[in-house]
């Protein structure tokens, strides 16, 4: 399992995300299902921004939302049953978050390599990485709370990062009502 696991990591490493100029529109196909799920998920005065541009690949992405007292996530996994594994880490590849500001307990983020970035629409904000720069962060504040995306850097360069962030800056705020 673990060499199968580190061998889909190789594959995608190369295919996973393509260069695409972000746009600005409505939320990438893969996380309308989602939708509901983020609604009833977010705690009052918490919005979601989702990306409305999420580079090809070339096998399936499973997204899926969780929650806690620091926010909501949508993550990103390689497997079908990720979300009910009994480890989601494992399969896990990024995530998208939107956390209220009193959950943030360091702003600007922690990170190696932190450097400001200018976003769209006037937003700036923090890329860095951690665990040696094995992860990948762009973090920024928009409407009065944090939103933050991460993918493992063996997956997407700092560029693409750049451009799924770009495209959240724009959307259309999902809200609990």
């Amino acid at each position: 399992m673990k060499s199968n696991f580190l061998l889909s990591f190789l594959v995608l490493s190369t295919s996973f995300f393509i260069n695409t100029p972000s746009v600005h529109g409505e939320s990438a196909d893969i996380f309308k299902p989602l939708i509901g799920d983020i609604r009833s998920s977010l705690p009052s005065g918490l919005t979601m921004r989702l990306p409305s541009y999420i580079p090809a690949s070339d096998f399936p992405l499973y997204p899926f939302v969780t929650s806690d007292e620091k926010g909501v996530k949508v993550n990103i996994g390689i497997e079908s049953d990720c979300e009910s594994s009994p480890n989601p880490n494992s399969c896990i590849i990024g995530a998208i978050a939107a956390v209220p500001n009193k959950a943030v307990e360091h702003w600007p983020p922690k990170g190696d390599n932190l450097q400001r970035v200018n976003l769209d629409s006037g937003i700036r904000g923090f890329f860095f990485t951690r665990g040696d720069g094995k992860v990948s962060f762009v973090a920024w504040e928009q409407d009065n709370q944090k939103f933050g995306i991460y993918a493992l850097s063996e997956f997407t360069s700092r560029k693409e990062l750049l451009d799924i962030a770009k495209s959240m800056t724009g959307e259309k705020a999902i809200t609990n009502q």
